[in-house]
């Protein structure tokens, strides 16, 4: 079954951040992940979202494929980078469920 991650962020270093979506990009295409959409915060019609700067939708083949990817070592070098670059949320949903 396909998963959908939900990631919004927000930004502490426009450079690194920049840095750390084009190097994460380059693991995504290894993993199959498709880019459903990406956009800049609007707004926040209920809850308490704060305020995220950016936020993006991502399908994976599958959940073992997701937990492969987060779980690389290339993409586990990255989570410094991604510290730095800001504050993110990374949710995963099953697709359908």
């Amino acid at each position: 079954m396909p998963v959908l991650n939900l990631s919004y962020a927000q930004i502490k270093d426009p450079a690194a951040f920049a840095e750390y979506v084009q190097r994460a990009a380059e693991i995504m295409a290894d993993f199959q992940v498709e880019v459903v959409g990406r956009g800049e915060f609007a707004a926040c019609m209920a809850g308490a979202a704060g305020a995220p700067t950016v936020g993006a939708v991502f399908r994976y083949p599958s959940m073992a494929e997701a937990q492969a990817f987060f779980a690389s070592p290339r993409y586990q070098a990255l989570i410094p980078l991604r510290e730095r670059a800001c504050e993110m949320t990374i949710l995963l949903f099953d697709e359908g469920g």
